[in-house]
């Protein structure tokens, strides 16, 4: 069951996106309508759909931010299995040492965390110990969560990748998130991420092998090919139609294939074929959770587990080979659990953590100093000794190349934890590609057939609902012959 202070905290931190991608005919005709006498009153979200999304620079690199809401327990994900305090204070919630996944200096991984130790074996994979906030840690899930996503000293209520985008410009699709609620951290002063739905069926422009629609969004496409004649306005809103339909039928390759049984392993998958689109993505943020277990915490821990794991697997056997030296994924939550299990056989909120970053060019290893199980702080809870900051600023100067103390709002230590970006294909003893090349989203039809279309004495007429009325000499739609262009958007 999802912790009512976990989800209402993640709701509170965040914003319904209102992109073009979730648009369907009704929304884009009913938003249409409502627009003023000029292209400059276009809603943001519209106005998105004019930045064209441009491919990554050839040394850009790409982040997959994995948010493990709730407070994921960083102890039995990375158990210290060589440590008797650690099966002192958890006698019934350890895991037990021989079950353990074996990484040395004491430490293992979670038996069900298979694909992270391939990824350890070969030296791409890194665990960032005693993450969290050295100084007055807070432990309620809205507090701390916000602090975490805007981390800031004075961040006027803006998110730490948010500023990032601010600070790159350009467009929205830059930064993703696959949800339509973009969190805090995916917002700026000036820009926001755009967030998307793992599921886009019945969006504009996505589904073109239905006759109908293909010759649908194919009159509505040839608008923008000349003045209408009808006025600015109406020039404007068919350049809104074409580029998002054919934004629509760009992303709709992502959507497209087997898809995984676990929710987080379908969102993972997607990320992965969002990124082998190469529409200029540098972050993508992707929420698993809830990891709040306050009681009997054993099952759905090892439940979440396997779902992590099998979410990375599907990640990189969907990514292509062309972007794995590309990415890095980073994992991070806003608190940790209290060392001591309670008397529900769960675990409370508590303050250092484990974060796991991945990736074919990450420099595998320990980081930072394991917390001390016996020397706790005055509430018996684990003492941080890595400001989670430094994480964020070695991800901005060492993967994305940009500022971090402009982003942060101060100096903090970058760990070092990547060899670099910028090659294509893969080396070494990497994570593994499955995907043989980038994938292409969409198609173009292969024949127009409103391409030689003139004004008649005929022409469509659409509605709020969606519905397309055809009046005088205009073609049937779903003939193949051609038709009057559509004339008027109305309310009927």
């Amino acid at each position: 069951m999802i912790d009512t202070d976990y989800a209402q905290a993640r709701q509170a931190l965040g914003s319904t996106d209102r992109t073009p991608f979730g648009i369907n005919r009704r929304r884009f005709l009913q938003a249409s309508m409502a627009v003023g006498g000029a292209a400059t009153l276009l809603p943001g979200w519209m106005q998105d759909i004019f930045a064209h999304a441009t491919p990554l620079g050839a040394t850009d690199g790409i982040v997959v931010l994995v948010m493990m809401g709730g407070g994921v327990d960083g102890l039995n994900m990375v158990p210290p299995i060589g440590d008797s305090a650690y099966y002192a204070l958890r006698p019934t919630l350890a895991v037990p040492a021989n079950a353990a996944l074996n990484i040395g200096s004491g430490l293992g991984l979670h038996p069900n965390l298979t694909n992270v130790k391939k990824y350890w074996d070969n030296g791409r994979a890194a665990i960032v110990q005693g993450v969290g906030v050295p100084t007055n840690p807070d432990l309620s899930h809205f507090s701390s969560m916000a602090n975490w996503m805007m981390a800031s000293t004075n961040p006027n209520g803006t998110g730490w990748i948010g500023r990032y985008l601010d600070s790159i410009g350009g467009d929205s699709i830059k930064v993703v998130s696959l949800d339509t609620n973009v969190p805090l951290h995916m917002i700026g002063a000036t820009a926001r991420g755009t967030g998307l739905p793992d599921d886009i069926n019945g969006a504009m422009g996505v589904d073109q092998t239905n006759g109908y629609d293909r010759r649908e969004y194919q009159a509505i496409r040839n608008l923008a090919s000349a003045p209408t004649g009808l006025g600015p306005l109406a020039d404007a809103l068919a350049m809104v139609g074409k580029s998002t339909i054919d934004l629509g039928a760009r992303v709709a390759g992502a959507y497209t294939g087997t898809q995984p049984d676990n929710y987080f392993a379908k969102k993972m998958a997607l990320a992965a074929r969002l990124i082998n689109l190469d529409l200029g993505i540098r972050v993508i943020n992707v929420e698993q959770g809830d990891f709040d277990h306050h009681d009997a915490e054993q099952n759905p821990f090892s439940d979440r587990m396997t779902e992590l794991n099998d979410g990375l697997g599907q990640f990189f056997s969907n990514l292509s080979l062309a972007f794995l030296n590309r990415v890095t994924v980073v994992t991070f939550s806003e608190f940790g659990r209290r060392p001591e299990q309670n008397d529900s056989g769960g675990t409370d909120h508590g303050t250092a953590n484990n974060l796991l970053v991945i990736g074919n060019r990450v420099k595998g290893g320990l980081y930072g100093t394991r917390p001390s199980l016996t020397s706790l702080d005055d509430n018996s809870n684990l003492i941080a000794n890595v400001p989670f900051q430094s994480v964020y600023a070695s991800v901005l100067e060492s993967w994305l190349h940009t500022d971090s103390s402009a982003i942060l709002g101060a100096q903090y230590t970058n760990l070092n934890l990547f060899e670099g970006v910028g090659d294509s294909g893969a080396s070494g003893n990497g994570v593994g590609g499955g995907v043989a090349a980038a994938g292409v989203g969409g198609s173009t039809p292969s024949t127009n057939a409103f391409s030689n279309m003139s004004a008649t004495s005929g022409y469509w007429m659409a509605t709020q609902g969606g519905e397309l009325y055809r009046f005088g000499n205009a073609s049937d739609l779903g003939s193949a012959g051609a038709g009057a262009p559509i004339a008027a958007l109305v309310s009927m």
